[in-house]
């Protein structure tokens, strides 16, 4: 019988959260990292001198690839179904995360089982006012699509609540023709993007000290979807579906 907590929406997540996002080369990322420092501080998770660590998305999808398209189509109103992990971590986080125009909400529940096939397992057999989640994947049939991972370079505001700093590198994906097999033993095959994905996340309006790492580094803000990515990248080489 898995462990389980119910859903938990992040607080102060319930008024929103914004997000911008760069693609920047890497020695503009490690210049905004030292810039940043005096108004920020690593994540308590990360480890390691870059403060950084593994993440592992397993994204559901329907058989048409509604969520997909509703991305591709640039929807004001849309959201995405995954499965978050962290290597080495047993527990597995099941994520709706919901965009209305400029606006980020996320609802997260925990699980406790031992594999992700486990993870599916469950859903097939949750009760619709289990969560958001599972209410949204039911809907749609949601079926398990792709696998993405990345490392993550991860700071937190020091002085403004909710504000975070990040940088993703080494974005990659992976089938999901066997979902018991582990991580390591996966045949993980870059997306091939050329850069750093910075994302600037914060609560309200965007403060100051992130307005002037946009105009000290002529940033450019850009749509990016790492999921879609992900499905263009298996696409070259998996015929997935027809338009």
């Amino acid at each position: 019988m898995a462990e389980a907590e119910r859903q938990v929406v992040l607080r102060p997540e319930a008024a929103g959260r914004h997000e911008a996002k760069y693609l920047v080369n890497e020695d503009v990322a490690r210049a905004i990292a030292s810039f940043a420092l005096p108004w920020v501080q690593p994540d308590p998770y990360t480890v390691g001198p870059r403060a950084s660590y593994e993440i592992r998305s397993l994204y559901f999808d329907s058989p048409d690839f509604r969520l997909y398209r509703s991305t591709m189509d640039g929807l004001a109103e849309r959201y995405k179904l995954r499965v978050r992990r962290y290597p080495g971590c047993p527990i597995y986080f099941l994520e709706c995360k919901r965009k209305n125009r400029d606006l980020i909400l996320k609802s997260r529940r925990k699980l406790v089982v031992p594999t992700m096939q486990d993870v599916v397992s469950w859903l097939g057999k949750a009760p619709l006012d289990d969560s958001e989640y599972v209410a949204q994947a039911t809907r749609i049939g949601a079926q398990p699509v792709l696998d993405v991972g990345y490392e993550r370079q991860a700071y937190v505001g020091a002085y403004h609540l909710g504000t975070r700093l990040t940088f993703d590198r080494q974005l990659c994906f992976a089938g999901v023709e066997d979902l018991e097999i582990g991580d390591a033993a996966k045949d993980w095959r870059p997306v091939g993007i050329d850069g750093v994905v910075l994302e600037l996340k914060f609560f309200r309006g965007m403060p100051g000290w992130m307005q002037e790492i946009v105009r000290r580094f002529g940033l450019r803000r850009c749509s990016f979807s790492k999921y879609c990515l992900a499905v263009q990248a298996w696409r070259r080489g998996t015929p997935l579906f027809s338009r």
